[in-house]
């Protein structure tokens, strides 16, 4: 993204050169990307966005709670976290159009979506937020547990969902169980973000550290 200049950019990975630049009008927060649309928040004015990517023109702006922030996808659903309002929502990507909303922490930030578990973190770990797994197949809350420290700010910028739990960075890193939401493994690494790539952890530690590790999923 390319927010001073109101665009996102397409970067060839082989050359690490951009190749392409498409002006959207605004500073995005958060790009998710599949084989036929680029899905785009735009925060400042509560809406989320979806692009062509073979044409560069803005095909849908959808209208949605107040501050809309990270998003993922996940088959035919946009999923998107509207941190001012608590709220998640979701989008039907062949309607672009809002299907759900559904009730989160407050200023809700980090998702993860694997399977039919979508995982939200609210804003802090106590007893107006805390990690919440949304039943795709409801839109309703499975479970909501206080888990998860955030380290030096109002929660944490992203999570990482297996078939198993979740990863929450924070004061350490915790791997927080699906059936009990207990923590069956805390690594000590204070962090603010993790990534998971098939049986490997990519994670930012709070000293700005890419650090690596192997896990089962």
């Amino acid at each position: 993204m390319a927010n001073d200049a109101g665009a996102i950019v397409r970067v060839d990975p082989a050359r690490n050169v951009v190749t392409d630049t498409i002006s959207v009008g605004f500073a995005a927060w958060s790009l998710s990307a599949t084989a036929d649309a680029l899905w785009l928040t735009d925060y400042m004015n509560d809406a989320v966005v979806r692009v062509d990517p073979r044409t560069g023109h803005i095909v849908a702006r959808i209208a949605v709670p107040s501050w809309p922030t990270e998003l993922a996808v996940s088959e035919s659903t946009v999923w998107v976290v509207c941190s001012a309002a608590a709220t998640l929502v979701r989008i039907d990507e062949a309607q672009n159009a809002v299907s759900a909303k559904i009730g989160v922490g407050p200023w809700a930030l980090a998702i993860s979506v694997t399977g039919d578990d979508v995982w939200v973190r609210g804003g802090a770990a106590r007893a107006d937020g805390g990690l919440y797994r949304i039943d795709a197949r409801t839109n309703a809350v499975a479970m909501m547990v206080q888990a998860g420290a955030p380290e030096g700010r109002e929660g944490v910028s992203s999570i990482a969902a297996t078939d198993r739990g979740v990863w929450i960075p924070g004061v350490s890193l915790d791997f927080v169980d699906r059936s009990s939401g207990a923590i069956a493994t805390g690594l000590p690494i204070p962090s603010y973000a993790v990534a998971l790539d098939g049986d490997t952890l990519w994670i930012l530690d709070v000293f700005g550290r890419l650090i690596r590790r192997s896990v089962a999923r």
